[in-house]
């Protein structure tokens, strides 16, 4: 992130470039991830020694893509390999929310159940934030209140928060450019669009988790094959290859048991959630 609090990624990156040519390390391959797309930005960036610059909010493709200029053709698993991500109806998966774009928002996240979890501890750990870049303002303390506006802007556009990320992003700017008059008005715009951003989320319904018994008697050579099939998906680096199969799990087994493996999907750890749905099969006697 180009604006990174405490060192920002213009100076990690001088310092990475430093340090490989001193100590003779392999170049690391670094993309930058920036909201402001202005040829000085994109120059600043490359003259720092990044290799790429990518917009935020974050669009999942445009990255790839720019990691797969960026990394060794001989390293990973190449984008155009994997499986793009299908089309949905993401009105019947998630409901309209005020001020929130949720079919932006799962097309980014792929999952329904990490977006709803992301957009309710976001409600949670931000809902006083236009206050507190307030309270920053009057005491003072503009580089703080510079850097809560800037991390607001980066969630909230990460999560399709639309309404907030725009009042964010103006606030944010009314701060650099120390216009005090544009710094109140937009943050008066900021406490309305959060309030009703955080009244929205509440109206989702949180995650509970079925303590159901299984609805199907177990069919061991049936469940073999949906994990001999699963644990081949995980190759395709894509959680909509793994979901059926979890999905089919579900009729068969108890949430506590699949949870390990959801939760290395949510971090992206297909490897990990391949390990875990291995040690769930031998558990099981499966394999």
């Amino acid at each position: 992130d180009v604006h990174m609090p405490q060192m920002n990624g213009l100076e990690a990156t001088k310092k990475i470039r430093k340090s490989e040519l001193s100590e003779n390390k392999e170049r690391i391959p670094i993309i930058a991830l920036t909201a402001s797309l202005m040829k000085e930005e994109r120059d600043r960036c490359k003259q720092a020694g990044m290799d790429f610059v990518v917009g935020k909010p974050i669009d999942f493709d445009q990255l790839f893509a720019a990691m797969e200029k960026t990394v060794h053709p001989w390293r990973g698993q190449s984008f155009k390999k994997i499986k793009k991500t299908p089309d949905f109806n993401y009105e019947k998966m998630m409901p309209s929310l005020k001020g929130i774009d949720t079919k932006k928002g799962l097309k980014t996240w792929t999952n329904k159940e990490s977006y709803t979890r992301a957009l309710i501890r976001f409600s949670s750990e931000f809902k006083n934030a236009p206050d507190k870049i307030a309270r920053h303002i009057d005491t003072g303390d503009i580089e703080k209140a510079h850097s809560l506006a800037h991390s607001l802007k980066g969630i909230s556009g990460n999560l399709s928060v639309v309404d907030v990320y725009n009042a964010a992003l103006e606030t944010d700017s009314a701060i650099q450019k120390k216009q005090d008059d544009e710094v109140k008005r937009h943050l008066k715009s900021l406490r309305s669009a959060m309030d009703i951003a955080v009244k929205s989320i509440q109206t989702l319904d949180t995650i509970k988790e079925s303590k159901e018994k299984p609805k199907k008697d177990i069919d061991v050579n049936y469940l073999n094959k949906v994990f001999k099939e699963m644990s081949e998906s995980f190759e395709e680096y894509n959680p909509d290859s793994v979901s059926p199969f979890l999905e089919e799990l579900e009729k068969y087994l108890q949430p506590e048991q699949l949870d390990p493996i959801k939760k290395q999907l949510n971090l992206y750890d297909f490897m990990e959630a391949k390990a875990e749905t291995l040690k769930l099969a031998q558990t099981l006697g499966l394999a």
